[in-house]
Parts: C-alpha cells; sequence; structure tokens
C-alpha cells in the first residue's frame, strides 16, 4: 500500500510538472510585438513571462494555458485573454465600451513595424494634446485635426493607388490595404472619423468625413 501511495504521489508530481511545462512552452511561443487591429497599441510578451503595454510601460507577468487562454497580472487591473495561431485577444475592460467591443484583437508584428507605430501613436497624441490645449484657439484646434485627418487619407489614397496598380484592379476593400502586414498598419481616427465607409474604387468622388465633434473634411484625391 505505502509503494502504491508513493508512486501515485510521484505520478502525480510528473504531471504537475509537465503542466508547467506545457505552460512555459507556450508562453515562449508567444515571445515578441502584438499590434492592435486598426489601432495604435503595441504589447511586448518577454521571455521571461511579463507582457508590456509598450505604449504606457504597463506591464504584469502573463500565465498562458495549454488552449491559449491567459491572465495578465496588471497591478492596475488583472485582466485575461486568449491567444491562438497568429491573434490575441484581450479583454476590453472600458466600462464604456459597446458590446461588440468585449475584446481587443491584436496581430504578432516584427519590431520594424511596432517601431513605428509607436512613433505614430506618439505624434497623434502630441497632436490631440495641441489641439485640447487650454490656450489652444478653435481655430487651432481645428487646423490640428484637419492636418491629422488629411495625412490618414493621404496614406490610404497612396495605399489603394498602389494595390491597383500591384493588382490590376479599379477597387479595393478597406481591410485589403490597412492591417496588420498589409500596405498601413494601423490607420487611427483622430476625432471619432470612420474610414471604413469610404469610397474606394478609382475615380471616385473625393472623399468627405465628418468627425465625432462636426467637423467636415473633404479630400481631392
Amino acid at each position: 500500500m505505502r509503494n502504491a501511495l508513493c508512486f501515485i504521489a510521484l505520478l502525480s508530481l510528473a504531471i504537475f510538472n509537465h503542466q508547467l511545462g506545457a505552460e512555459e512552452v507556450s508562453s515562449n511561443k508567444y515571445v515578441g510585438n502584438w499590434l492592435l487591429v486598426n489601432g495604435v497599441l503595441v504589447l511586448h510578451i518577454a521571455e521571461d513571462g511579463t507582457m508590456t503595454l509598450r505604449n504606457t510601460g504597463a506591464k504584469g507577468k502573463i500565465t498562458i494555458k495549454d488552449d491559449g487562454s491567459f491572465a495578465w497580472a496588471l497591478a492596475s487591473k488583472p485582466t485575461e485573454g486568449r491567444i491562438w495561431e497568429d491573434r490575441l485577444l484581450l479583454r476590453n475592460e472600458q466600462e464604456d465600451r459597446p458590446k461588440w467591443m468585449e475584446s481587443l484583437e491584436f496581430r504578432r508584428a516584427d519590431e520594424k513595424i511596432a517601431a513605428e507605430m509607436l512613433e505614430f501613436a506618439l505624434r497623434q497624441a502630441s497632436l490631440r494634446q495641441h489641439a485640447s490645449t487650454p490656450g489652444a484657439s478653435s481655430a487651432a484646434r481645428r487646423e490640428s485635426i484637419e492636418r491629422a485627418i488629411v495625412s490618414n487619407l493621404r496614406q490610404l489614397a497612396i495605399a489603394a493607388d498602389r494595390y491597383y496598380l500591384e493588382q490590376k484592379s479599379d477597387t479595393v476593400a478597406f481591410d485589403q490595404i490597412v492591417g496588420p502586414g498589409k500596405a498601413i498598419p494601423f490607420l487611427q481616427p483622430v476625432d471619432g472619423e470612420d474610414y471604413t465607409k469610404l469610397d474606394l474604387r478609382k475615380g471616385a468622388a473625393p472623399w468627405e468625413l465628418t468627425t465625432a465633434t462636426g467637423l467636415k473634411i473633404k479630400f481631392s484625391r
């Protein structure tokens, strides 16, 4: 009986250690940068099992199970999510989020793309800060927002034109040129504008956008 009990204890310990090893292997599989789809957030998973939001420096240990589900031990507010294949879904903790945004989707990216996204995020934050400065006039705020939106539209027009040329096509869908691994890895709204509704057909009428605060932007391609 004693030998049987010892065998069961050793077997249980072996299974437990195997499970831990599987989690460590799973964690190592996901080391690297992860970019928010159509956004400017960058997550990084390090070899020691720490996940960091590179935009802010917030970090915490990430525990990944064999099925890809994970817990992220952020000091501010622990959260959870799931990783499989090349996708990372992170629970959206914003209280006022719409139901369809329960999770934020991230995709793998190399360091060059991640660095470009962080640089872009810094520029956008600077523009927003300038636009919201108490001493800035409404005209200055409008000019700052318009400049950032026109920059986005110019990127979109260039990417669409290149797609027409390479694919010998007269039209393109938004998600064919915007997103991780695409011509434009990310296209961040400046004032709540929606780029997905633009007519991307070749020779289409000038683009018009209305922002969340009511600004109307017109862009001739």
